[in-house]
């Protein structure tokens, strides 16, 4: 499958693309700041939160796994945006979309 991961570069995340490809699975790899690699794709849940945002970013992909989270709000990143309205967008402009596979993981 094309698998979408959200937050790759994060506390949780950054172990799931090697376990993903290990089982055949390529990953687009979604950050906040993409530097590293080829298949970064730039992603700001702070502002992404319309679902026009996301269709783009979906185009061949089966699978989504959000991971994005924060703890703390602080410099711009509020709780509303970042767990709640970009996710909304998310998966509003999944379903257009006709993906159907998704892991959604909460800090909360």
């Amino acid at each position: 499958m094309n698998v979408l991961l959200l937050g790759a570069d994060g506390f949780l995340s950054r172990h799931l693309p090697i376990a993903l490809e290990t089982a055949g699975h390529t990953v687009r790899r979604g950050v906040h700041r993409p530097v590293r690699r080829a298949d970064e794709i730039a992603v700001d849940y702070a502002r992404d939160v319309d679902p026009g945002a996301w269709r783009g970013r979906l185009t061949g992909v089966d699978a989504v796994i959000n991971t994005v989270g924060i703890l703390r709000e602080g410099r711009g990143r509020r709780f509303d945006a970042i767990h709640d309205q970009a996710p909304r967008a998310l998966f509003a402009a999944r379903r257009e979309a006709g993906v159907r596979r998704v892991i959604q993981v909460s800090a909360l």
